[in-house]
């Protein structure tokens, strides 16, 4: 009985100890499956509230950001420009705040049709020849460079021809019907000379004194007549005042004054030697026609003296309508 009762003790312990450790591991595994279960229901709620929260709190969130852009305009976007600032950017050219640099040379030109006139007494191999006033028709061009325009204190330099057309002498021989002679009276220019402005404005009231040389001559065209050609070169100084008449017209006019050095061969010969002198006056009228073109009525008469053995005078004088121009 004793090793039956320990056989079969034996016997069901070897049964019973598999059905145990199942049941411990059934235990385990039950419990394992709650804690996932916990887990899994933990997460599920915690998502539930995320989304709940985010659902709650979307709508709250999407007001703040409108607020937001609606008092912070975004960066990329610039501001447009107030009303004055774009007057003023659209009226105000680029850099007109800064001064317009000044030009260095003014340029004036002109070409002119009128009347002249030319009287003389001149010593010959003849005895005396005098011409009475004879008038003719005249043409003249001009050049004015005038350096530093806007300073007050400038240059002007100047080259002016003037010269007869059509100019014609009616000569009376002794025992001959009478005939016309071509000749031709002409003048040459070359001045230069400061100019003081007395105001800052380009037409304000000015004072130039130029200083400069001139040929004179008076030559007949055709050289088979007894009538000598005569020339003449002098120096001359002629101050000239610069008077604005309103907006658009200026009065140029001054007095001239020569000394008469260079003498034509001829006149030496007849007894006409030495220096000389001779007084004048120029000066115009001129009406500005736009910003660059101008018309302008010109004067001048010139009396010349050579006191001399042989005594030489002329008188000339020459009135012109100028059409110019200024660059």
């Amino acid at each position: 009985m004793t090793k039956l009762a320990t056989i079969t003790c034996l016997v069901l312990a070897l049964a019973l100890a598999p059905c145990a450790a199942l049941a411990q591991l059934d235990l385990d595994l039950e419990g394992e499956g709650e804690v996932s279960a916990d887990l899994e229901a933990d997460t599920e709620t915690d998502a539930e509230g995320e989304v709940e929260g985010s659902a709650e709190e979307a709508p709250a969130q999407a007001a703040e950001e409108a607020e937001a852009e609606a008092a912070d305009p975004v960066e990329d976007e610039q501001e447009p420009p107030s009303e004055p600032e774009q007057a003023v950017d659209e009226e105000t050219p680029a850099g007109a705040a800064e001064a317009a640099p000044s030009r260095a040379i003014s340029l004036y030109m002109a070409a002119g049709l009128g009347v002249g006139s030319l009287s003389f007494t001149k010593p010959t191999a003849a005895g005396v020849q005098y011409l009475p006033e004879s008038r003719f028709a005249a043409a003249e061009v001009l050049m004015r460079l005038h350096v530093w325009p806007a300073e007050a204190l400038s240059l002007e330099a100047q080259v002016a021809y003037q010269t007869s057309l059509g100019f014609a002498l009616e000569l009376r021989p002794l025992f001959a019907l009478p005939e016309r002679l071509a000749v031709r009276a002409q003048r040459v220019e070359l001045s230069f000379g400061p100019r003081f402005a007395f105001s800052d404005s380009k037409r304000g009231l000015a004072l130039v004194a130029p200083v400069g040389f001139v040929v004179r001559s008076f030559f007949p065209e055709v050289h088979q007549y007894r009538v000598d050609p005569h020339n003449l070169g002098s120096v001359f100084l002629r101050p000239e005042l610069i008077v604005p008449l309103g907006e658009l017209i200026t009065l140029r006019a001054g007095p001239e004054a020569h000394w008469i050095l260079l003498n034509e061969p001829s006149l030496e010969r007849e007894g006409a030697t030495g220096s000389g002198y001779a007084l004048g006056i120029q000066g115009s009228v001129q009406a500005a026609v736009g910003d660059t073109f101008s018309v302008a009525l010109a004067y001048r008469e010139l009396h010349s003296l050579i006191p001399a053995a042989g005594r030489f005078e002329d008188t000339e004088r020459f009135l012109t309508v100028r059409f110019g121009g200024a660059l």
